[in-house]
């Protein structure tokens, strides 16, 4: 490479805003691998244009892939980026929808991961089936939550939820923030408001 060529990729390599404008361009997968080369497109992608594409985060969970359906076009990734994916923008999402197909009925990986979701105030899941220790991840990895929101949602043992009985009574003690449960199932709806 010539000097000149040099000069020119050191200079587009310090403006963090032309970078910034060329990086909307690339996909997700994309950006999961340019976050990996240097400390300053890591803190480019994940602590400024992530900060605000994923703020309010849509996920469907299908098949092995997890899809960011609230951007156009939509993003696919594996389970592998989608947890590194997640682990970049744990203190990025404020809102996170978790939605599978109910035909599948199955558990979201989200609450295994040990990820602690410090600014996450609105969690809405449907169509998933929460595993036995699926409320305690929910109350230690995501302690801010101030709303909940659970449709067509399932136990374990495939008995759907209905009330708060069926998810746990002691809910809004294990979250000290939690300020509205709704709770959706078909044909009915329930919502509990914490009492002050």
């Amino acid at each position: 490479m010539d000097t000149q060529s040099s000069t020119i990729i050191d200079q587009i390599s310090q403006n963090p805003f032309l970078l910034a404008h060329i990086f909307k361009f690339l996909t997700c997968q994309e950006l999961l691998k340019l976050a990996k080369i240097c400390e300053n497109f890591h803190d480019l992608i994940v602590n400024h244009i992530w900060k605000l594409k994923y703020e309010n985060l849509h996920i469907l969970e299908f098949m092995s892939k997890y899809i960011i359906s609230n951007v156009t076009p939509n993003e696919i990734l594996l389970e592998k980026d989608y947890k590194e994916f997640l682990q970049l923008n744990v203190n990025n999402i404020k809102q996170l929808k978790i939605s599978t197909f109910s035909m599948l009925n199955k558990c979201s990986i989200t609450f295994q991961l040990n990820l602690e979701f410090s600014n996450l105030s609105e969690l809405s899941v449907r169509d998933v089936k929460f595993m036995a220790d699926d409320i305690k991840c929910i109350t230690r990895n995501f302690p801010y939550l101030r709303k909940f929101d659970i449709k067509n949602c399932f136990r374990a043992n495939g008995a759907a939820i209905h009330t708060m009985k069926d998810l746990d009574n002691d809910i809004f003690e294990r979250l000290m923030h939690l300020e509205v449960l709704k709770i959706e199932h078909t044909f009915q709806n329930v919502y509990y408001r914490k009492q002050l």
